[in-house]
């Protein structure tokens, strides 16, 4: 149990001095009023469990901490929490007498006297017992993830305005941005219409390759079919070439809206708005681990509007004039008629 003495002065009402016991039983972060004819007088706070420090990095640092002995006399202390683990690079004796085995990695822990030492994980199951070390472990271990966890937290929140504004920023203000991509397509399809959505699987499969198609001559047919057991002659009469590659279109399948609003700055904005420390650790980390990527899906935005920006030069566009079937023919020769037009040399540009 827990006793706490209070004095409660003349401002509280009193002739003169009083003094109260409060008797509560000790738990984590648990706050307490002290009424005096119903009305709080004081108000404290219990914290039963040490606050995680950071990680000792020598034997001088932490042997410096002001409650820190070695060795001490295990039968005369209760372990009560580990504070850190450490990693030394030179060996440090085990703090309890009854050990003082020399180890580079071990705990800083402290007693319920609030005395702190070091040990190693042999000597505090040796000594303090397995279930009670492993539990203080395991303790320690759950309390540094947490504070991991909303670490990470709340320096993404930190990072939402710079975030929202780089979005904000490719929706509507950039000279290659999402509005760009949208003129971009609206002015492809004006000229190559619903092949504008064939190119949407070219880009899926990832096969770029521009092929040329051609009737043999009747000398390369009858060469071809000396040297092909069985080929027939309406096989050999058709030749394809690669002449080239289309540039990959990363453009044409993003979704800017989409991705960059609807699925990342939208749910940003919500998460910004919360305490993460008054979030249960499993729900933050898969609130954490739903961001994961939002990086990559700002650089993939860049990317996609550099694509097209490639996919429009006039080599591409000659090479796209070829992709098109025979039997669009003449689109393909609008396709050509539009390179260096106003239009595509505006949008090259980033205007239009």
């Amino acid at each position: 149990m827990l006793r706490t003495q209070i004095s409660a002065e003349r401002e509280a009402g009193l002739a003169g001095g009083i003094t109260l016991h409060l008797v509560v039983a000790p738990q984590r972060c648990t706050n307490y009023s002290v009424l005096l004819d119903g009305r709080t007088v004081m108000q404290l706070t219990t914290d039963s469990s040490p606050a995680l420090i950071d990680r000792p990095q020598n034997f001088e640092e932490m042997s410096a901490r002001e409650n820190f002995h070695a060795p001490i006399d295990h039968a005369e202390h209760v372990l009560k929490a580990v504070l850190s683990e450490y990693h030394f690079q030179t060996q440090a004796l085990c703090g309890l007498k009854a050990c003082r085995t020399a180890h580079n990695h071990g705990f800083l822990v402290v007693t319920e006297s609030g005395i702190e030492t070091n040990i190693g994980q042999h000597c505090g199951r040796t000594h303090f017992g397995n279930e009670i070390f492993h539990t203080l472990q395991a303790e320690h271990q759950r309390l540094k993830e947490r504070a991991e966890l909303v670490k990470r937290a709340k320096e993404l929140q930190a990072s939402v305005p710079s975030i929202e504004a780089r979005i904000h920023a490719f929706m509507s203000t950039n000279k290659f941005g999402a509005s760009w991509l949208t003129k971009v397509r609206a002015a492809l399809y004006a000229v190559i219409g619903s092949s504008l959505e064939s190119l949407e699987a070219v880009q899926q499969r990832g096969d770029f390759a521009v092929k040329e198609y051609r009737e043999r001559s009747e000398e390369e047919i009858e060469n071809l079919m000396s040297a092909t057991k069985g080929l027939t002659r309406a096989a050999a009469r058709d030749a394809t070439a690669v002449v080239g590659t289309l540039e990959p279109m990363p453009w044409i399948m993003f979704d800017c809206r989409g991705r960059l609003i609807v699925r990342l700055l939208k749910p940003l904005l919500a998460f910004a708005a919360l305490d993460p420390t008054q979030i249960p650790s499993p729900k933050l980390k898969d609130m954490l681990k739903s961001f994961d990527g939002h990086s990559r899906t700002l650089d993939e935005a860049d990317a996609a509007a550099a694509s097209a920006l490639r996919f429009l030069s006039d080599d591409n566009l000659r090479l796209l004039a070829l992709w098109l079937p025979p039997h669009l023919a003449a689109k393909a020769n609008a396709l050509r008629d539009w390179i260096g037009s106003d239009m595509h040399v505006t949008l090259l540009k980033g205007g239009a």
